[in-house]
């Protein structure tokens, strides 16, 4: 094996690793949102706790089928503005209230979905950058004048 075709392999498979996992987790994530639009309903909730250095994330609460569930999102409340236990609306999957979200769902699908592309995007020019920095020089079989 050259030199030119290890550091290809040595370079490509982790790299095609790490795409193929974000991918998946995206794939992962359209499939809850996928049970979500089929199965969600809205419930009452309320803020348990905000983690404002986290691009002001909150953490929810709310009781589904006589059982509480907790999740995380950007609820639509002013970080550090709502007070703990302030109210909030949650959309839950009725098949599995764990599959939660607490901002309105097409904003979650256009977030995902918007991932996609730039994920497509680096994969591909990965790939062009690593033949480009490892390819071989051809020798020149023809002197040209």
């Amino acid at each position: 094996m050259s030199s030119n075709s290890l550091a290809r392999v040595l370079v490509a498979v982790p790299l095609a690793l790490l795409v193929v996992m974000l991918a998946i987790a995206n794939l992962r994530t359209q499939g809850k949102l996928e049970g979500l639009r089929e199965h969600g309903i809205w419930g009452a909730g309320h803020i348990a706790a905000e983690q404002c250095s986290v691009q002001g994330e909150s953490v929810y609460r709310f009781t589904a089928s006589s059982r509480d569930y907790e999740g995380a999102g950007n609820c639509p409340v002013a970080c550090r503005a709502a007070p703990d236990a302030t109210s909030t609306r949650v959309f839950y999957d009725s098949r599995d209230p764990n599959n939660s979200v607490c901002e309105p769902l097409n904003q979650v699908v256009s977030r995902v979905q918007a991932f996609l592309a730039p994920l497509l995007f680096f994969g591909i020019a990965a790939v062009v950058a690593i033949f480009w920095f490892t390819r071989g020089r051809v020798p020149r079989i023809v002197k040209l004048r």
